[in-house]
């Protein structure tokens, strides 16, 4: 149960639609990224289990780090080449 709820948190602090993630990214960006960073990490910690044992602290450093790369790629493409794509 306390995982769906976290799931619940990290789903709901998605900057799309309707969600409230899009109205906190739109009043403060940084707050919006500390929050679904400490949200996720939350999330993987009760989902691993116990984080005094053989939690992957690297592990989780070198993902979280993959997948933020990846997000500003994707956004840096929406933002600079797909606009150019689209005028011609």
């Amino acid at each position: 149960m306390c995982l769906a709820g976290l799931a619940s948190l990290v789903l709901g602090l998605l900057p799309v639609g309707r969600l409230p993630g899009r109205a906190l990214w739109a009043w403060h960006r940084p707050a919006h990224l500390a929050t679904a960073l400490l949200s996720v990490i939350a999330t993987a910690v009760v989902f691993v289990g116990n984080p005094d044992g053989a939690f992957p602290v690297l592990t989780t450093i070198v993902a979280t780090t993959l997948v933020a790369l990846v997000a500003v790629a994707a956004w840096l493409w929406m933002r600079s080449v797909e606009p150019v794509t689209e005028g011609s």
